[in-house]
């Protein structure tokens, strides 16, 4: 791996700041590195450095849009699902998936492969293995607890139908009666 830029080695609180000011479209480089040397009384950041921090900044912002929109995709394609806890769940687990994901290949990018140890490259191969299965189990565990849902909706709307002749029925409410309020109210033909 690539050793760390000066402006990785900086405290938590430096690199939000430095951030934040790289957001600004009317701060200059030059003059973040004055205001963070000044603060740390030391030549800690160069023009260069911020300008490198930036491009990956930029990078990772672009990895987050990214993951936004296959987030987004899979709301789509799941549908009204992400109301209940499997959906919440699933979507977060493709989200850090793919997050991981991302970061490896950043790493990647960010370093000569040469200078990879071997089982740096097998650590990620496995990783990237366990994210396509953990989608493929996810996938499944969505397909099935759709089924479920739909399967008890179905029972439900059976076992009420059923409740409502037998007692529309008993009160002397004609089946052709009956079959009109289900189609116009509850859009249930019979």
């Amino acid at each position: 791996m690539a050793p760390k830029s000066n402006i990785d080695k900086l405290d938590k609180k430096t690199k939000e700041e430095i951030i934040e000011l790289l957001q600004d479209s009317t701060v200059r480089y030059i003059d973040i590195v004055n205001i963070i040397n000044k603060k740390l009384g030391k030549k800690a950041v160069s023009k260069s450095g911020i300008s490198r921090y930036k491009k990956r900044f930029d990078n990772l912002l672009d990895k987050k849009k990214e993951i936004e929109a296959i987030a987004s995709a899979w709301k789509d394609k799941t549908g009204d699902e992400l109301g209940n806890i499997l959906g919440k769940q699933t979507m977060e687990e493709i989200r850090m998936l793919i997050y991981d994901f991302v970061g490896s290949l950043q790493d990647i990018q960010n370093s000569e492969v040469a200078n990879m140890d071997i089982k740096e490259i097998e650590k990620m191969s496995n990783s990237i293995e366990k994210a396509t299965k953990g989608i493929i189990n996810l996938e499944n565990a969505i397909s099935k607890n759709n089924q479920h849902t739909e399967e008890i909706k179905n029972k439900a709307l059976q076992e009420a139908q059923i409740k409502a002749i037998n007692n529309a029925n008993s009160a002397g409410i004609s089946q052709e009666t009956v079959n009109t309020i289900f189609r116009d109210v509850f859009n249930i033909n019979n």
